[in-house]
């Protein structure tokens, strides 16, 4: 597994390149009775989503990659735990996730709700569209 940094990413070897993965809800096209796909964008949302919920020693072979999420949600809700995990996140990404340039990361802590509100804004690789990915963080009990 490759690691990469913000620097050593070549923007020429993904140019007109596009992205397709499995849809991990599992829906089926009506049409072709297959499995759905995304593409696109959509395709690295679920990427990084499932990058960032993975626990540590969840990937056979791969313990280095994990994206330590679920370590915060034991942690008091805090401006400093906030801070803590908009750093994972962005090292996260950069390391593990080689077609995005991550531009900014917000992470907001929602006492009312008791959980963090995660604001993740990237662009492609091969392209300079601004892309964002929104979800909530909580801690079920």
């Amino acid at each position: 597994m490759a690691i990469y940094s913000q620097e050593s990413k070549d923007i020429t070897k993904y140019q007109g390149r596009t992205w397709s993965d499995l849809d991990l809800n599992f829906g089926i096209n009506p049409t072709t009775k297959d499995i759905r796909k995304k593409n696109g964008e959509n395709a690295i949302k679920q990427s990084i989503k499932n990058l960032l919920m993975t626990n540590r020693g969840e990937r056979p072979f791969h313990p280095e990659i994990y994206g330590g999420l679920y370590e915060y949600l034991f942690e008091p809700l805090h401006p400093f735990t906030a801070t803590s995990m908009q750093h994972s996140i962005e090292h996260v990404i950069n390391t593990f996730e080689p077609r995005v340039r991550v531009e900014e990361v917000t992470v907001t802590e929602n006492s009312t709700e008791d959980g963090y509100d995660i604001l993740i804004i990237f662009t492609l690789i091969n392209t300079e569209q601004l892309i964002e990915v929104e979800f909530f963080l909580e801690r079920l009990r």
